[in-house]
């Protein structure tokens, strides 16, 4: 099994780390595969111009972490439509900026697969970012 060297002497067993972050909050898994997602592609490109650095932290760019959180929060109660009619008001506020979001980041994805003269789906596959999953309404 992989391990991740902290530092010269510490070495922590993968499989620890991930039941380190099972505990964690949704928002905070949601900030550290951003930046984890940042990091994969530099990886993977090993130099990105300044261009394709910008396109990437554009991609990446989240809500304002108050708002994630609630939409993370308000969106398993609508799917079991158990959700307050405040909380519906409020969800209902959240969803255009979630879409306006995912509009933005595909306007950077497409931006970025030019560039890389590649398909959006090879830069979201290059930049482990998965497609959201869909949520049918009832």
């Amino acid at each position: 099994m992989p391990s991740l060297q902290v530092s010269s002497n510490v070495k922590i067993d993968f499989q620890e780390v991930l039941k380190g972050f099972a505990k964690s909050e949704v928002s905070d898994l949601e900030r550290f595969m951003k930046q984890l997602s940042i990091l994969i592609a530099r990886k993977k490109v090993p130099s990105l111009s300044k261009k394709e650095t910008e396109l990437i932290k554009k991609i990446n760019r989240g809500l304002p972490e108050k708002i994630q959180s609630r939409y993370s929060k308000l969106l398993p109660k609508s799917v079991n439509h158990s959700l307050t009619e405040t909380e519906y008001q409020e969800l209902s506020d959240i969803l255009p900026m979630m879409e306006n979001l995912g509009v933005e980041r595909l306007k950077y994805m497409i931006e970025l697969a030019t560039l890389w003269e590649t398909s959006v789906d090879e830069v979201m596959k290059r930049l482990g970012i998965k497609p959201p999953p869909a949520i049918y309404a009832e």
